[in-house]
């Protein structure tokens, strides 16, 4: 059984690539609320976000990683201008992709 990756306000042309390229199955969201609302009844083995996804992106991930299994997969891809703390995140025990992000180095995290 393919494994199932949440996204949340990836970039539309990247979620389709990584469709076609991997075995897996893309669930798409716009918002954290959305994303919630979804995990309570799908299970996910790995959370792509996008940072421009939330204006209170520290809050948002809590919330996700209140509500997943620690055996869930999160991984942030930020962008160059963001004032994002990859190491707070690390802590927390989330992954950082450092953007823009390519459908090969999204893989690699899917695939750790």
């Amino acid at each position: 059984m393919p494994a199932t990756v949440l996204t949340i306000g990836l970039d539309p042309d990247l979620e389709t690539e990584l469709a076609h390229q991997n075995r897996t199955n893309i669930v798409t969201t716009v918002s954290y609320q959305e994303a919630l609302e979804l995990l309570a009844t799908t299970d996910v083995s790995t959370i792509l976000i996008d940072s421009r996804s939330s204006s209170q992106l520290r809050a948002d991930i809590n919330m996700l990683l209140a509500d997943t299994p620690v055996t869930t997969s999160i991984v942030l891809i930020t962008h160059p201008f963001d004032l994002v703390s990859a190491e707070s995140y690390a802590a927390l025990g989330v992954k950082t992709i450092h953007g823009p992000a390519s459908v090969e180095r999204i893989q690699e995290f899917l695939l750790t």
